[in-house]
């Protein structure tokens, strides 16, 4: 099949009823997106905002896991993903809906994420926040020798330890991460104590927006 005849409508529907929705709305609305390597930790900080904030979380990751349950092979996938914007497309129509979010992706990764982004800030009036996620190259490799790995056929992204590493370190070389910086509002370090680090944020928002 190819990505155009793709019908991508029930697969958006189909992920956003899985998703947990909180009961209050954030006026103006809200979207959190991070960047930084692979499996440095950008998800773990992502669940903390969604935690403490009334954000729904979407993230390319639980696309992808739903597309090969689907029975899609992984090149589909990535240009789905890539040429379809399903993740905008699930974005968009939780915005609809009154709805913040935190966007889970790597927004380092294309130009064309925050030119998105920038797209849905003047549709919908809404404030974005791009978080820098990093952490020490020895704290993540420890982090992923340690951790229990499923199998692609499982609903595993990455299926061993050493497949983990390099991906990782291929990541952290492979995009300029230091040209968002100026654009960004807060760095975390996911080797500490994250609640700690994203309090300046929450707070802020908390005191200056609207809750209803």
């Amino acid at each position: 099949m190819k990505t155009k005849n793709f019908k991508t409508n029930p697969f958006v529907k189909e992920y956003v009823l899985s998703l947990e929705k909180p009961k209050k709305r954030i006026q103006p609305q809200v979207i959190i997106v991070p960047y930084g390597p692979s499996c440095v930790g950008k998800t773990t900080v992502m669940k903390v905002f969604a935690k403490k904030l009334p954000l729904v979380r979407i993230a390319n990751d639980e696309l992808r896991i739903l597309l090969r349950r689907r029975g899609f092979d992984v090149d589909f996938i990535e240009a789905l993903l890539e040429r379809r914007h399903l993740l905008e497309k699930v974005a968009v129509y939780l915005l609809k809906q009154k709805l913040s979010l935190v966007i889970d992706a790597n927004f380092a990764s294309s130009s064309e994420h925050l030119a998105w982004a920038k797209k849905l800030i003047k549709k919908f009036n809404l404030r974005l926040f791009l978080i820098r996620v990093v952490a020490p190259k020895k704290f993540v490799i420890t982090k992923l020798n340690n951790k229990k790995w499923l199998s692609l056929k499982r609903g595993g992204l990455l299926a061993t330890r050493q497949e983990a590493v390099e991906h990782f370190l291929r990541s952290s070389k492979q995009y300029n991460y230091e040209r968002l910086m100026p654009q960004t509002f807060l760095v975390v370090d996911s080797s500490k104590p994250i609640a700690k680090q994203v309090k300046k944020l929450v707070e802020k928002i908390r005191k200056e927006f609207t809750f209803y």
